[in-house]
């Protein structure tokens, strides 16, 4: 009730309203879990009117986690929720951790749980053919095709750079990884991967490539171990 008299007030500065101290004061008010849900859903609104979309989305991030049963079509809706927003939420690049919520995976029979995977480890080409086989999904969502397309370019260049054998990815490589039809698509490209803290990396126009230094990691399993540990050994060996 604070949160809905705050929002009608006006006064949503004087209230905590970031989803970790939220959960920290939960405690204090030994409220039910349903009642906890409700107080998060409330703030998620909240958080998506005053532009926070970034703590909108933790918001039901930590909402999908207190679910004992996560089969209800509460839990579904709450969970089509937090995909959607995380989809649109423009600084999100990184979904693996909403697979590990039990409400997600209770959505493996929708189209939106196969679009989530293409977020979490898909390739930009992936995203075309879903949109493909899938005609209207993608708007009937509520969801930007052209930004969609946008950030599953950035996702795919970011696997590209954390492939990348040399450490340089070939502007010619992305030109046809990511359907672009120009070097300098291809210069936008890394700039904006560069903007958005995804990589960091310098380029060669003259070799028409991009030197890697870092890059984010989309998930970190089994693959991911086994790169590290390749790379840590190359390193190892190059000090002998």
């Amino acid at each position: 009730h604070m949160l809905l008299v705050a929002r009608k007030g006006n006064f949503l500065r004087l209230v905590t309203a970031d989803p970790a101290e939220v959960q920290k004061n939960f405690e204090s008010w030994k409220c039910s879990t349903d009642k906890q849900q409700h107080a998060l859903r409330s703030l998620h609104d909240i958080l998506q009117e005053t532009g926070k979309t970034s703590s909108a989305t933790d918001a039901l991030v930590l909402l999908l986690s207190m679910y004992t049963n996560p089969g209800t079509a509460q839990a579904r809706e709450d969970a089509k929720k937090c995909i959607l927003d995380s989809i649109r939420e423009t600084k999100t690049y990184l979904f693996d951790r909403l697979l590990r919520l039990p409400a997600v995976q209770q959505m493996k029979d929708d189209a939106l749980f196969k679009l989530l995977n293409i977020f979490v480890s898909g390739t930009f080409s992936d995203f075309i053919d879903f949109n493909n086989a899938n005609k209207s999904f993608v708007e009937e969502s509520g969801l930007d095709a052209s930004k969609c397309e946008h950030k599953m370019r950035l996702l795919t260049f970011v696997s590209l750079a954390a492939a990348a054998a040399a450490g340089e990815v070939s502007f010619a490589t992305m030109k046809q990884d990511l359907s672009l039809e120009t070097d300098e698509d291809a210069e936008m490209l890394v700039l904006d991967a560069i903007r958005g803290g995804l990589v960091k990396a310098k380029m060669d126009q003259r070799k028409q490539t991009v030197t890697i230094s870092s890059c984010l990691q989309r998930t970190f399993g089994k693959a991911e171990w086994t790169l590290l540990h390749e790379r840590f050994e190359k390193w190892r060996l190059n000090l002998i």
